[in-house]
């Protein structure tokens, strides 16, 4: 929601929390590029999934199946709604918040991470994985970082790495109980911007 509101009104600021828009499958997409696979094949940033099962809960199969990875949404490549019909007009360039507005943190055990930065890169916040801050180092982030991960466990095992990046029984805290990720939020939410 975070980036659509971003695409199609100016915003003070925006915070992605792990990620700033839906994933497809990739066979959604481009069914011609199909990548075959079976137990003991290893598909390169996604997994071996029966052709039926694009979540992959079924497990690899033992034969017969396909590589599946999350490709960023469609909708991610269009600019603002210009005409009212709920669907992004233009590309990317035509986003009504300015680039330099808005801050990413993505957990790196999740599954938005291998497909984020992409959105990221498309919407102007920067470059690849390798240009993050790493929230969870002993050092504060300057200005001009707009792209942040971090890594640590959620607080409690039933969660997941995608839920510790909101939910507040989920999220990792320090020994005193204040989340590890109060500092970023701080940051983002107080250093300058340009013009300001």
């Amino acid at each position: 929601m975070a980036g659509m509101l971003a695409r199609d009104h100016e915003l003070a600021r925006v915070l992605y929390l792990s990620k700033g828009a839906g994933s497809v499958a990739s066979l959604a997409l481009e069914p011609a590029d199909v990548v075959s696979c079976s137990q003991g094949v290893t598909c390169e940033l996604g997994e071996c999934c029966a052709p039926t099962d694009w979540s992959c809960r079924e497990g690899v199969p033992a034969e017969g199946g396909v590589c599946i990875w999350q490709v960023p949404a469609p909708w991610t490549s269009y600019g603002r709604d210009t005409d009212g019909d709920g669907v992004g007009d233009g590309t990317t360039s035509d986003r009504a918040t300015p680039a330099e507005r808005q801050f990413a943190l993505v957990h790196r055990e999740e599954g938005a991470w291998n497909y984020s930065p992409e959105v990221f890169a498309l919407w102007g916040l920067g470059g690849g994985r390798e240009t993050y801050f790493d929230a969870d180092g002993s050092g504060a982030p300057t200005s001009g970082t707009q792209l942040l991960s971090t890594g640590p466990p959620p607080r409690n095992r039933s969660c997941s790495a995608h839920q510790s990046m909101g939910g507040d029984s989920c999220q990792p805290r320090d020994a005193a109980g204040v989340p590890l990720m109060a500092p970023i939020w701080r940051f983002v939410m107080s250093v300058g911007l340009p013009g300001e």
